[in-house]
């Protein structure tokens, strides 16, 4: 069982602007992502393939949803 925490705006995804990737693949290998209280949860082993790199850090991402300064994630498909 996975239950995590999780801010899917964090996470910029060059040409998805709509935040649709990730929500679309987690659905895809039934992982469930509530937006509203920020939590994936799944049961059960699984291999989950993200396609995507990582490009750097965001430093003008500003507070995540708790108030906090962070930077945000930059990644581009694969």
């Amino acid at each position: 069982m996975l239950i995590a925490n999780f801010d899917i705006s964090s996470i910029k995804i060059e040409g998805d602007k709509k935040q649709e990737y990730l929500k679309k693949l987690f659905q895809k290998c039934n992982v469930e992502y509530n937006a509203r209280k920020k939590l994936l949860y799944c049961e059960g082993g699984r291999e989950v393939a993200f396609g995507l790199m990582y490009q750097g850090a965001d430093d003008k991402a500003g507070p995540n949803y708790t108030g906090a300064e962070c930077s945000g994630f930059l990644l581009y498909k694969l």
